[in-house]
Order: C-alpha cells, then structure tokens, then sequence
C-alpha cells in the first residue's frame, strides 16, 4: 500500500511540474504576444514625432536618410523630395532604438580601449625613462573638452596682434612678417576692406590717368622729379599690396574690367525686358483665355434658358 502511495505522489508531483512548466510558457507567449503589439503600435508613429526631445537620434536619422542618396546623380530639391518620400528611408521607431543602443555600446567600448592603450603607453614610457613630456591621449569627458577648447579660444584671442612692417627708422622690415597671423586676421581684414568705401571703376580709371599725365609733365620738365614720383607710386602700391589690398594702376586692365562691367549691365538689362515682356505676354494670354471661358459659360446658361422657354412653349 504505501509503494502505491508513494507512486501516486510521484505522479502527482510530476503533473503539477508539467502544468506548472505549461502555464509558465502561455505566461510568457502572452507577454510575447503583448510586447509585440505595443511595439507595432508605436512603430505606426513616425520617428520624427516620438524623438522630438532626443536631437542625437533625429541628427542620426537625418545623417542616414541623407546618406542613402548621397551618390545619386539626382538634383537637390530631387534629393531632398526623395528624403522626404522615399519609404526605405524611413525607419521604424524599434529599429532606430536598436541600433541607437548597438552605437552607445560601440562607443562605450572604443572609449575603454583609448584609456587602455593610453594608460599602457604611459606604462612603457615611465618604464624607458623619457624624459620629454609625453601627449596626452587620455580620454577626458565631453563637458571638459568643451570647456578647455573655449579657454584656448579666449589665449587665441589675447594673443593675436598685428604684425610689425615697420622699424624705428620708417623702413620695412620683411623678415617680420607673419604669415600665420595674416592668415588668422582674414575675417578682420574682410570686414575692413567692406567698411571702406568702395570707388568706381570710372573714377578710378580718372584718377589713374590724371597720375600718369602729371608724371609724364614732369619728365619732361624734371626728370628726377618724375622719377621720384614713379619711386614713391611704387612703394605706395608694394604697401598695398603688403597689407593684401589689390592694386588697380593699369589704366587697360581698368578700361577692359568697365567694359566687361557695361557689357553685363546691358545683358542684365535685355534679360530684365525679356522677361517683362513674358510677363505681360502671359497674363494677356490668361486674360483671354479667362474672358473666353466666362462668355462660354454666359452662352450655356442662355442656351439653357432658352430650351427650358421652348418646353414651356412661350418661344416659338
């Protein structure tokens, strides 16, 4: 009786194992199930909207949408209508998470190899005894980066200064000159340059031939004075040309430059009068074709008159 007993406990034991092991897969099946549905349900929102607090995510998807046309020989507005449009470049919500987490990762991990590279070649530098100071690869956060590269710009910006063309003695001192500091002060010569008041082609064109005549008066009467004024010309336009202004004192390159400049101004002008006589041209079109389509339609609605007066018998 009690190897029975024993069996039927067995038994029982064993079943509610099974219906236990059961209810445990349905359980999950139906969270499956259920994760599944939510997550269909949120793929139905566009990308666009359910990201609009993460701007990394939406400048990763602008990246990858603009990345698929990018070797397309399409135009521009092409392009961007594609962008737009296109149903493969747009992602569902699920799979931008996915591979947003997957990047993070990546990132996390190159990040730990940096520090571990650069701690071991600060290792093997203190073990060779290198006396230099070594660079620095060690990976800092992003706010730190930030901060040290706003604290460089402002050292930059304290230590530029204009380069000296000068000496004590009024002469000009060429191997001062920095080209490195010229380069960086571009944006300040720019605005400069704009600031001066530009003159015109004609006046300059004047101007130039009025200095050629007072020195070619002078040769003729004092030579050395002529040459003077040619010297003094000359430096004037080696300072311009120094400080990176354009030197403008041939008067052929001057007239050549006014009549190319004549030359656009009629073209831009022809070009202006076409396209007002198109204008004209098409809104008389319009206004014919308007006027045509309303006197149509006031001879149907009296053709339409008419017939219902034929039936009524009141018009023979």
């Amino acid at each position: 009786m009690a190897v029975i007993k024993y069996e039927n406990d067995t038994k029982l034991n064993s079943n509610c194992k099974l219906n236990s092991q059961e209810e445990d897969k349905n359980t999950m099946d139906q969270l499956r199930k259920l994760s599944q549905f939510f997550s269909g349900m949120i793929d139905t929102i566009p990308a666009k909207v359910y990201y609009t607090k993460n701007e990394d995510i939406l400048e990763d998807i602008e990246v990858n949408k603009r990345a698929i046309f990018e070797d397309s020989n399409l135009s521009k507005k092409a392009k961007n209508k594609r962008i737009k449009l296109d149903p493969n470049s747009q992602k569902k919500v699920s799979d931008i998470a996915t591979a947003f987490c997957d990047k993070k990762k990546n990132d996390g991990k190159m990040k730990e190899l940096k520090k571990k590279l650069a701690k071991r070649i600060k290792e093997l530098r203190v073990a060779r005894g290198a006396n230099d100071k070594p660079k620095k690869l060690e990976i800092t956060s992003t706010a730190e980066k930030d901060n040290k590269d706003v604290d460089n710009d402002k050292n930059l910006k304290t230590s530029k200064k204009v380069p000296k063309i000068f000496d004590k003695s009024g002469g000009l001192v060429f191997s001062k000159f920095d080209f490195a500091s010229h380069v960086d002060l571009a944006t300040e010569e720019k605005i400069e340059k704009s600031k001066q008041k530009k003159v015109s082609l004609k006046g300059l064109l004047v101007k130039v031939k009025k200095e050629d005549e007072k020195i070619e008066k002078l040769a003729t009467t004092n030579i050395e004075a002529a040459s003077k004024a040619k010297e003094k010309r000359m430096w004037k336009n080696a300072l311009e040309k120094a400080e990176g202004n354009k030197v403008r004192d041939n008067t052929k390159l001057i007239e050549k430059s006014l009549k190319q400049k004549n030359k656009l101004k009629v073209k831009r002008a022809k070009a202006w009068d076409e396209r007002k006589k198109n204008v004209e041209k098409r809104k008389e079109m319009k206004q014919e074709r308007r006027q045509k389509n309303i006197n149509e339609r006031k001879q149907q609605t009296k053709n339409k008159k008419m017939k219902i007066l034929k039936k009524k018998g009141r018009i023979a």
